[in-house]
């Protein structure tokens, strides 16, 4: 199996997917407690559009290594993004590049676009249900717990609870997290800690933002239990950029690109159309 190591030393698993006389090339960043793997239909589905795609599974994740659901710093998503960019850039050659990214991975790349002058240069940027808030409610003694587990005992790892129904309406989405060996239900206290101060770097992230004429579609859902869809709609608002695309779904969970055929339809429709847009395809 194909690994990249990061400075730190850590493996990360990565795939990638050939189509056949390819333009452009995603790179796919998965969402936290989960794992590149499960979007083989998805990427199926771009190889289709002629779309090569990179996918890896970011540390503490699916086959790559680290503690499960643990980071020291936020700054440790930012480490494996510059390492699998490397990858990116060598395996993939095509003339066009976009970023596809989901929940957590929208958030790292939040962070990576806005703050971090090196990163890779995108023609098109889309992120699907970013988390930019917690819906999913947080007890007052979980919360403290975590702060003060932080600081002392920084892996020691919480449940996060098991919110698999509330990823889509397709019931086979449920049963196939439920059954996922490689799924993650469990999150250190460090991560928690570090994942509220990056979630709070958002709006300043947003101001800084350097790309403002590189074409970007939000896509959030607005019956979203995992991330809070009104404070994305707020930022959204915010985001100084010429070239910005806001797609909203009020009947869809938080897995947009997962969700059941009838609500899938318009969300991959209006992800091709803004794609061939933005890229003159």
């Amino acid at each position: 199996m194909p690994y990249c190591i990061t400075k730190d030393n850590i493996k990360l698993f990565y795939k990638v997917d050939h189509a056949d006389s390819a333009q452009v090339s995603a790179l796919l960043l998965h969402g936290f407690g989960e794992h590149c793997q499960r979007y083989d239909d998805f990427v199926h589905l771009l190889n289709n559009h002629s779309i090569s795609v990179l996918r890896f599974d970011f540390r503490g994740h699916g086959l790559s290594s680290g503690l499960k659901g643990h980071i020291t710093s936020f700054k440790d998503y930012l480490e494996d993004l510059s390492c699998i960019g490397e990858v990116f850039e060598n395996e993939c050659k095509t003339h066009q590049k976009v970023l596809l990214a989901h929940s957590n991975g929208a958030l790292v790349a939040t962070q990576a676009l806005f703050h971090t002058d090196q990163f890779i240069h995108f023609d098109a940027i889309v992120l699907s249900s970013p988390f930019f808030g917690l819906k999913v409610h947080v007890p007052w003694w979980k919360r403290g717990l975590a702060h003060g587990l932080s600081q002392f005992i920084p892996k020691f790892r919480l449940p996060t609870g098991d919110h698999s129904h509330l990823l889509s309406h397709d019931s086979q989405v449920e049963i196939a997290m439920k059954q996922d060996p490689l799924a993650v239900y469990q999150a250190s206290a460090r991560w928690f800690t570090e994942t509220l101060k990056a979630l709070d770097s958002v709006p300043q992230a947003l101001k800084k933002f350097k790309l403002k004429n590189t074409p970007i579609l939000w896509q959030v859902a607005q019956d979203d239990h995992i991330v809070d869809a009104q404070r994305t709609l707020v930022l959204f608002a915010d985001l100084e950029s010429s070239h910005k695309t806001l797609k909203l779904y009020e009947d869809c969970y938080h897995e947009l690109w997962f969700e059941e055929e009838n609500r899938k339809k318009y969300v991959l429709q209006d992800l091709f159309a803004f794609l061939s847009d933005a890229l003159k395809r």
